[in-house]
């Protein structure tokens, strides 16, 4: 498992995951262990605020902010 993180500047409930392939994933606890992962085409981010901006986008895109 990589690096859990929920965002800062927002309220929101949810939580992401940084991978040790550099991919965010949504995690969703209420299907117990799935995860998603919505329109990162490219992995290898290492930066936790870069990965914090991708979340960002992701929820956003998905309408769930």
């Amino acid at each position: 498992m990589g690096k859990v993180f929920k965002l800062e500047k927002i309220e929101t409930p949810y939580e992401f995951e940084l991978d040790e392939n550099g991919y965010v994933w949504l995690l969703d606890y209420e299907l117990k262990g799935s995860k998603t992962n919505l329109g990162q085409l490219e992995g290898g981010i290492k930066d936790l605020n870069i990965a914090k901006k991708i979340a960002l986008d992701m929820i956003t895109s998905m309408g769930l902010i």
